[in-house]
């Protein structure tokens, strides 16, 4: 089976519709590649194996519901090297921000599962921004910090990610640290009147450009520009730093209407399986490739608006076993198939980290 899982699997990455399945259509879509991929994983994951071994699943999935299915806290990354190729097959190892006894998640790719995640990502994104082609795009962070040799970060894999969409990459952040205005004033001249995309942490974009007292001296006009940005929110909670706000004050400042300002969510565990901001909304979408479920503390599935545990599946990750994943976030299922801006599948809001304590229950089936 491990010959032919991806051989096979590339139809799925040409379905047209990728915000417009109905619930109905969309389990069925998702429910047949899940359980084929949790069987491809077991079959060929050693540790896996013995995990969903003794999580009670010993046969062959088929028909299993999506609430059902096997999935594993996200922190096992931190300490298990999870893999589903042979060792010669890898092209890539991302590793995540260490935030746990400073132990970092190490993922492996093949040259199939990274092609896929681009191509996902880049369906989404064109979704999302309508962008027919690469623009000239503005960096809010440090050349030398994105390119680290030492590994290939989530600051790397989001650059490297949305660099498909960009060119004429230019790097706002110097090695000192601090925005190069003059840098931005030679972008903004070079690029008068054209469409711009600028990327950055949303943190980073936060303190070191949007009320950077240099850049706002300049008053640039973005009028053009579309903004994407992630991440980074624990560190504005102390500020009492909201989506409005953040928002409000770019377009105040900024002169970009608010639905140019989109916001999104995602992990290295599951890249190219990214969420955009709801053009209409604070919330955020899933798309085909990808769902949500929240969980309670008993791990029992929830409803719409309660809130609980968030369980990402995807079903991106074919070279490691990452398509079911329990995150350490927090957050809560708005909808279904009726939101305003038109698109279907499930919409939710994050709500946070899990604080002062790890996710356990089906971590102990390692043991």
């Amino acid at each position: 089976m491990s010959k032919s899982i991806n051989k096979n699997y590339g139809e799925i990455f040409q379905e047209e519709k990728i915000f417009h399945l109905s619930k109905y259509e969309k389990n069925i879509f998702l429910k047949f590649h899940l359980n084929k991929l949790t069987n491809y994983h077991k079959d060929n994951c050693f540790e896996y194996k013995n995990i969903c071994k003794n999580l009670g699943y010993n046969k062959q999935l088929k028909d299993v519901e999506l609430g059902k299915l096997p999935f594993i806290p996200v922190s096992l990354f931190k300490n298990l090297d999870l893999k589903s190729v042979k060792e010669n097959k890898i092209i890539k190892v991302m590793n995540s921000s260490g935030t746990t006894n400073n132990k970092v998640s190490r993922i492996f790719l093949d040259k199939e599962n990274s092609t896929n995640q681009v191509q996902v990502l880049k369906r989404i994104f064109s979704e999302v921004t309508k962008f027919e082609q690469r623009v000239p795009m503005l960096i809010i962070d440090n050349k030398e910090r994105v390119f680290k040799k030492e590994s290939f970060s989530a600051r790397s894999a989001a650059f490297f990610g949305f660099s498909k969409f960009g060119r004429d990459y230019t790097f706002l952040i110097n090695n000192k640290g601090q925005a190069d205005t003059k840098i931005l004033k030679s972008f903004l001249k070079k690029n008068i009147n054209q469409k711009i995309l600028i990327f950055g942490f949303t943190d980073s974009i936060w303190k070191d450009f949007f009320t950077n007292q240099d850049v706002l001296k300049i008053k640039p006009d973005l009028k053009d520009a579309t903004i994407i940005h992630g991440g980074g929110w624990k560190k504005l909670e102390a500020e009492k730093i909201s989506t409005n706000k953040f928002k409000d004050f770019v377009a105040k400042n900024f002169n970009i209407s608010s639905n140019k300002v989109i916001n999104y969510y995602g992990m290295i565990e599951q890249t190219g399986s990214i969420f955009f901001e709801c053009e209409k909304n604070d919330y955020f979408h899933t798309s085909i490739f990808s769902d949500i479920i929240v969980r309670n503390k008993d791990l029992k599935e929830l409803g719409k608006n309660k809130k609980g545990f968030i369980q990402l599946l995807s079903v991106l990750p074919t070279s490691y076993p990452g398509h079911s994943l329990l995150t350490e976030d927090i957050g809560i299922v708005l909808g279904e198939d009726d939101c305003n801006c038109g698109k279907k599948g499930k919409y939710f809001k994050v709500l946070g980290r899990v604080k002062k304590s790890e996710i356990r229950g089906c971590s102990d089936a390692i043991d």
